[in-house]
């Protein structure tokens, strides 16, 4: 395990992190895994952050595929940063590292007690900040853009076929409270959302009007270069919706606690200028 992988580290890229004493080397708790170098059974003892798929696994013994077994001992307790890799009567997580037990992992622990909520909180966190601005808003309408509509006519007129999997967008304009993070002046925003049903993007939010809560925004990114500030300008204005909905996360109700009310409580906001 190279020297610069932290807990902290770590934890950003394991799914199941949890606090375990080795049982057994060159052992499994499932058949179907084959005994290597690599293998051991492990007890898990704490679940510091996990889905809710793996969260029934505290005190119960595992499968891990160690990712440095040279200084690993039967009854030795490590923090172990795994992600799942075998399910069957038992699982088995392949390590991407593991730590002695030490004061780095109350800093894991956080401020949540729940293991699912710490991994829920984590990739929230990490949501949030790849974003390009959140705002606290109420949908005001919704309606079909501009292209959308010349693209549906189009269809109807030279009898083509939907595309498979369009998105099907729509135009949601939101009367913005505030403005947690990231900086926007006006007092209402345009954002674009998929209105399809289709597999694609049946998890993104559909808006309605009426809809108070949190609204994680990603600036649409144009696939043609700009020539020049005019052209730049024109585009400004053809295209209002500069943000767009992509994710089942991007929305979050008022009247829901935690989740991203929870994250932003504790982030300093920044000032709508």
């Amino acid at each position: 395990m190279p020297a610069s992988q932290s807990a902290e580290d770590l934890a950003q890229q394991a799914r199941f992190v949890f606090r375990g004493t080795v049982q057994k080397l060159r052992a499994a708790t499932m058949e179907e895994v084959p005994t290597t170098d690599r293998t051991a059974v492990v007890h898990v003892d704490e679940i510091i952050h996990a889905p809710k798929l793996l969260s029934s696994y505290g005190d119960k013994d595992i499968t891990v595929f160690l990712s440095d077994s040279s200084n690993v001992k039967e009854g030795d307790s490590w923090v172990f940063f795994t992600n799942p890799s075998v399910f069957g009567k038992s699982i088995a997580v392949e390590s991407i590292g593991q730590h002695p037990v030490g004061p780095e992992m109350e800093a894991l622990r956080a401020t949540q007690t729940d293991p699912v909520k710490n991994l829920a909180n984590r990739d929230m966190r990490n949501h949030l900040a790849e974003s390009d601005l959140v705002i606290l808003g109420q949908v005001v309408s919704v309606s079909l853009p501009q292209d959308q509509m010349s693209a549906d006519q189009a269809g109807a007129n030279t009898f083509l076929q939907p595309r498979e999997h369009d998105p099907h967008w729509r135009e949601a304009v939101i009367r913005i409270i505030s403005v947690p993070q990231g900086r926007y002046a006006q007092k209402t925003i345009v954002v674009r959302f998929p209105g399809s049903n289709d597999i694609l993007w049946a998890h993104i939010p559909k808006l309605q009007p009426g809809q108070e809560g949190y609204f994680i925004l990603h600036r649409r990114r144009s696939s043609a270069p700009q020539k020049g500030k005019a052209q730049a300008s024109k585009t400004r204005a053809k295209d209002r919706a500069n943000y767009l909905l992509l994710h089942a996360e991007d929305f979050q109700s008022i009247h829901q606690p935690g989740g991203i009310q929870t994250i932003l409580s504790a982030t300093p906001s920044t000032k709508n200028t």
